[in-house]
């Protein structure tokens, strides 16, 4: 049986297409979406002298977001996302890092337990008090790999993305890409420490003006090579079968 040229035509088609998927990040979803950022320390304050004067005002800093988004367990709250593996921020500056990740997390928190504070969270505020707004946020620092200094009871990092013209976003669904930076008019980091309850006074703060996100290169989209391949492969079957059913190039 040979199969009529516009069916060949057909086949080719899909396979071109498969192929084309698989060579273009933008159209292939990844299920883990990461964006470094960038910008300057303009207040850090640090009264017990914790963080031996390595955060001034002033200084540059750069960090990372970067999340799995098949980990997400959304929460009670609309837009809100909660990752207990799969999640993690970074701040950088003066050769010394901050970060909060998911990776020593083992407690569940939806349903909502008691105390539990999540390891990572996503805040997406459409239209909410005024503005759009994403934040991405981590509790239980660690710095440069070790106990944060003074080792708070309380700690967190959060990214600040805000839009008062409320046009940034169009629902409160999780972000599969890295936000778009001038889509937004206010960007910041926020880092602190402080002891066991929410009276106590910080140990240590850090606030930072973001002046620019982009997405790494180093960071594979997962699902890309497995699309690729399955586009080459089907190369070979459709190019086989024009050969077992003589069937010329559409060349």
């Amino acid at each position: 049986m040979r199969l009529k040229r516009g069916h060949s035509r057909a086949i080719g088609m899909v396979v071109a297409a498969v192929g084309i998927a698989a060579m273009s990040p933008q159209m292939s979803q990844a299920a883990v979406v990461a964006f470094d950022f960038d910008g300057t320390i303009v207040r850090s304050q640090d009264p017990s002298n914790l963080l031996s004067g390595g955060f001034k005002s002033g200084d540059p800093f750069s960090g990372q977001v970067v999340y799995d988004t098949s980990k997400a367990q959304p929460s009670f709250a609309l837009g809100v996302y909660y990752f207990l593996e799969g999640g993690s921020i970074t701040f950088t500056s003066g050769g010394h890092t901050f970060a909060g990740s998911t990776a020593a997390s083992t407690q569940s928190c939806w349903p909502a337990a008691d105390n539990c504070i999540p390891p990572f969270t996503i805040d997406v505020r459409d239209n909410s008090a005024g503005s759009d707004g994403l934040f991405y946020g981590a509790a239980y620092l660690t710095y440069d790999g070790q106990t944060a200094p003074g080792s708070p009871a309380r700690s967190g990092l959060l990214l600040l993305l805000t839009d008062s013209s409320q046009s940034a976003l169009s629902s409160k669904a999780l972000p599969i890409a890295p936000p778009d930076f001038s889509a937004f008019d206010r960007h910041i980091v926020n880092l602190f420490a402080a002891g066991p309850d929410f009276m106590s006074p910080p140990l240590y703060s850090i606030d930072g003006e973001v002046t620019s996100i982009s997405a790494p290169s180093a960071v594979p989209e997962p699902g890309t090579m497995t699309l690729f391949l399955a586009g080459f492969v089907g190369l070979i079957l459709v190019g086989a079968r024009r050969r077992k059913f003589g069937i010329p190039s559409l060349s």
